[in-house]
């Protein structure tokens, strides 16, 4: 190959760096031990990144969900609490000062789903929106009843 270049072992390339080889393998761990601040590190210790560096949480991607999904379950949520509150006006013993607690809270949830319905402009469904529409009515009439004394 010298014959054809006619460049000779003796001379340097321009920009090549002289490296020196090190025939130490521990170099670069103790090197690394050095930059760390970590002194006789030794294989057999555990030392993990977790304390070094702190541990690394991961974060879960937030789940998007259609909005007549979100209502239809708000809405089943409703009716569950109409179907309970049934359940109680028909059990003797329980008194309506035990069930008022229940009526407030399925009135405001009513009032809240009614305000989440009007504001939302990502629900498509007519038919969903039918159905909150009259079990947020239904259980304001229920409310309006339980107050005026229809079950005394």
């Amino acid at each position: 190959m010298n014959k054809i270049n006619g460049i000779t072992e003796s001379v340097q390339i321009v920009g090549k760096k002289n490296s020196l080889k090190v025939d130490d393998p521990a170099l670069f761990q103790k090197t690394l031990e050095d930059a760390m601040g970590v002194k006789n590190c030794k294989q057999s210790e555990s030392i993990s990144s977790g304390n070094i560096l702190g541990e690394i949480h991961s974060i879960a991607p937030s789940i998007i969900e259609n909005p007549s999904i979100v209502m239809a379950k708000k809405t089943k949520k409703l009716l569950d609490q109409l179907d309970q509150y049934i359940q109680h006006l028909g059990d003797p013993n329980k008194t309506l000062k035990e069930i008022e607690p229940s009526v407030r809270a399925m009135k405001s949830f009513a009032d809240s789903l009614m305000e989440n319905i009007s504001v939302k402009d990502g629900i498509q469904d007519n038919k969903l929106k039918d159905i909150v529409e009259r079990s947020a009515m239904m259980a304001n009439i229920e409310y309006i009843k339980f107050n005026r004394g229809d079950y005394l």
